[in-house]
């Protein structure tokens, strides 16, 4: 039984090695894609697989990649220019079709052997959308890792790529017939908890209080081991953007200071936090509403009397819009632009309808007793007090049937409670993300989990 794991982000490449060298000497083989040279050169994991973009493909297999390309595009509906738009603002100009005509006959014959039983990755580039794709054709999961903080300590849980609670349900029965019962009053507690709690931690808190001296080391030791020229070609070009960012964002705090929204108790809102834009939850799952002016257009357009939309910035995304894009947005008919530093949970309790593509300001609401608009197919939206519109007729309409109607409160508590035990079962205490940054991660103990939290995953799938 073989796993391949999809290494994407430099970040994360000691993370990998550290699950695929556990899993040596075990039934359970679990192996790296690399698409770096160097990382792949440098790698100590016996089994691993190098995939070069750069390799010129003959006529005869790039016949071979185009009808690759076109059947992923006539039965998913995803297209080579999709993953352009997803990758090319990371890696600008140097991504052209040729890039994923390559990567796709490179991959295909990697899962089509018919030895592979799961792919683990993300899905943030259009690659490993792609990738997801191919792996629906050969009927092989792809497991999307999450790290899940509403409880005391950090779990992981895998979802596949729909974001459908399939695998955390399957998992949770699985571990059920094991003997691991979650009582509902704990669950009922975490909620408790979860409503006071202002879910909008910010990456310098987080580093504050994971930075120690082993994340230096670790960092010093994934820069001279793995970071090769195509790498440091890469970082003018990030060194720009970060001036770029940093430019827009003094430029931002001025206007916000001095001409930035501020919450009003005595006024109606309908609250839209925005995403971060190019990704996949707004761009490949929600394609056709993706267009986040247009969403804020339409929405402002269909307020009701006596209500105004309040607009905030995704807090990671905050520098990336100019000052005329934000002014855009604020001149719309009766809107507000509100700073990023400003807490989704008080904006969340001054509003009467959250509308979101995808976000997790929808889980927020309904924890608060608010309702919820989503745009997309995500895990948590069949909860109690989450309605989905499917187009711009049906946001319209949703928010005029909303406005003023009340929810029931036992169904809402109740979804909630189903929902997190099922997460809560589904889920193996351990950190995935962030391995460069989180104390302890590579810890043997950490590394066990993830590994258990794998081989019990698959097992689930397979019964």
């Amino acid at each position: 039984m073989e796993i391949l794991i999809l290494d994407v982000s430099t970040t994360i490449t000691l993370l990998h090695e550290a699950i695929a060298l556990r899993s040596v000497d075990e039934e359970l083989n679990i192996s790296v894609v690399y698409f770096n040279k160097t990382k792949f050169k440098k790698s100590r994991i016996p089994s691993k697989y190098y995939i070069s973009f750069d390799d010129e493909l003959e006529k005869e297999d790039l016949l071979k990649s185009e009808i690759l390309a076109k059947e992923i595009y006539d039965k998913y509906n995803f297209g080579i220019s999709e993953a352009l738009y997803l990758d090319r603002y990371r890696k600008k100009d140097r991504v052209h079709s040729q890039y994923y005509l390559r990567y796709l006959l490179r991959i295909d014959s990697l899962l089509s052997n018919g030895n592979i039983s799961a792919v683990i990755g993300e899905v943030a580039l259009g690659y490993e959308v792609m990738t997801y794709y191919l792996c629906k054709k050969y009927d092989i999961p792809y497991l999307v890792p999450s790290n899940i903080y509403a409880f005391s300590t950090p779990r992981m849980v895998f979802f596949d790529r729909e974001y459908s609670d399939k695998i955390i349900r399957k998992v949770a029965e699985y571990q059920r017939n094991l003997g691991l019962n979650v009582e509902k009053d704990l669950i009922n507690r975490l909620i408790e908890e979860r409503k006071s709690i202002d879910i909008n931690r910010g990456i310098g808190s987080q580093m504050l209080n994971f930075i120690d001296s082993d994340v230096l080391k670790r960092l010093w030791y994934n820069l001279k081991n793995y970071q090769g020229a195509d790498y440091r070609e890469s970082l003018l070009y990030k060194f720009n953007k970060r001036v770029g960012n940093f430019i827009n964002k003094s430029i931002n705090r001025i206007y916000f200071n001095y001409f930035g929204a501020k919450l009003d108790q005595n006024k109606n809102y309908i609250f839209l936090p925005l995403h971060i834009q190019p990704e996949s939850t707004p761009d490949t799952i929600a394609t056709y509403l993706s267009n986040q002016f247009e969403l804020a257009r339409n929405i402002s357009l269909s307020l009701p009397p006596n209500f105004e939309l309040i607009i905030k910035e995704h807090p990671n995304n905050y520098g990336v819009r100019n000052i005329f894009q934000l002014l855009k947005y604020a001149q719309l008919p009766y809107t507000n632009f509100i700073s990023p530093k400003t807490s989704s949970s008080i904006i969340i309790d001054h509003s009467e309808i959250v509308v979101t593509i995808g976000g997790n300001a929808a889980i927020e609401a309904i924890l608060k007793g608010k309702k919820a608009i989503v745009l997309s197919n995500i895990h948590h939206s069949n909860l109690s007090g989450i309605y989905k519109a499917r187009n711009y007729y049906d946001l319209k309409s949703l928010i005029k049937s909303l406005v003023g109607k009340s929810i029931d409160q036992d169904d809402r508590e109740n979804s909630l409670i189903e929902y997190y035990t099922t997460i809560y079962s589904g889920s193996f205490p351990c950190v995935w993300h962030q391995p460069l940054m989180a104390k302890d991660i590579l810890e043997k103990k950490n590394i066990d989990n993830i590994f258990l939290g794998i081989r019990k995953s698959l097992q689930a799938l397979k019964g």
